[in-house]
């Protein structure tokens, strides 16, 4: 992962190829989630999509809490 200030990271900062994460530093940031949010996500509900950028992610963590709260 490369090092950056947390003021310039948006929703539109990508994971991968802005933030340099791969699959295992994904695997770490979501298992980070869960712990932080007490929340277990759904590994059949996500896509790849859902971790294009910093902003898809959140949506994605947003819809499983509002899911799980109905």
């Amino acid at each position: 992962m490369r090092e950056r200030e947390p003021d310039s990271i948006t929703e539109k900062t990508r994971l991968f190829d802005d933030l340099g994460f791969d699959s295992t530093s994904i695997l770490e940031l979501l298992m980070t989630l869960e712990d932080e949010l007490d929340f277990e996500f759904d590994p059949e509900t996500l896509e790849p999509d859902d971790f294009e950028t910093v902003g898809s992610l959140a949506a994605y963590a947003a819809r499983q809490l509002d899911e799980a709260e109905q």
